[in-house]
């Protein structure tokens, strides 16, 4: 993980490096196995031609999803499963995630995700998670974008805004909120998919986290209109001479 921002206003290669001699070596290879005239052979031509400003557009358009994946005041309804081989890849999946879910038993919950506040660019969010089955409790984190530069990525950072649990929780602790420490998201198509961590840092436990569809916050009502019929106004009378 890479902190700092997301955007570097330059980079330190110059364009006779070793690293970028290698992309553009091998977006010249992709472009021979792509089909003419698509995105991905233009994106290989744009590597070639111009291999640092095509990582700068790459991690523009990977921030631009991540911003539009949290909304202010969205929820997203999830589900979590203890840390085991594979696990991710099917929660990731929502067809799949359901059978997950079933599969793991006991060491699963569901939980709500809840966007509390964003900047533009990511420097800081603050989230609230809060558990299906334990409604009344809640966990705030706050944190940030972060460069993944292992995977060429950009995930979510955050930590619990609460000092962290003293010891280690219990199997069935994983479903009280109030003991988890950190999440790291990503998208993966319309989902938030990751890790958690719960418990102290020198006991933590480790799960696999994913997050449906973004539902947005319920809208102000609509002023009500007055669609009545006005009460007719009584005509006046005149008296007659006699």
């Amino acid at each position: 993980m890479l902190a700092g921002p997301v955007f570097q206003p330059r980079t330190d290669l110059d364009e006779n490096a070793p690293e970028l001699a290698r992309a553009r070596d091998l977006a010249r290879r992709a472009a021979t196995l792509l089909q003419a005239q698509s995105p991905l052979a233009d994106e290989a031509a744009n590597l070639a031609a111009k291999p640092q400003a095509a990582l700068r557009d790459l991690r523009k358009r990977q921030v631009d999803a991540l911003v539009a994946a949290i909304p202010v005041h969205s929820s997203r309804s999830g589900v979590w499963v203890v840390h085991q081989p594979g696990m991710l890849a099917k929660l990731a999946k929502a067809a799949d995630r359901d059978a997950a879910v079933s599969a793991a038993g006991g060491a699963t919950g569901r939980i709500t995700l809840t966007i509390d506040s964003r900047t533009n660019d990511g420097s800081l969010v603050g989230v609230t998670l809060n558990s299906d089955d334990q409604p009344e409790l809640r966990r705030k984190f706050s944190g940030r974008f972060q460069l993944d530069a292992s995977a060429n990525r950009v995930l979510l950072n955050l930590r619990s805004t609460q000092p962290p649990p003293s010891r280690a929780p219990a199997e069935g602790e994983f479903k009280r909120v109030i003991n988890w420490s950190s999440l790291l998201l990503e998208v993966r198509g319309n989902s938030l998919c990751g890790i958690a961590t719960v418990g102290p840092p020198d006991g933590s436990t480790v799960l696999n986290v994913a997050f449906g569809a973004s539902t947005a916050g319920a809208a102000a009502p609509a002023p009500t209109v007055n669609r009545s019929k006005p009460t007719p106004r009584p005509r006046p009378t005149t008296a007659r001479a006699k």
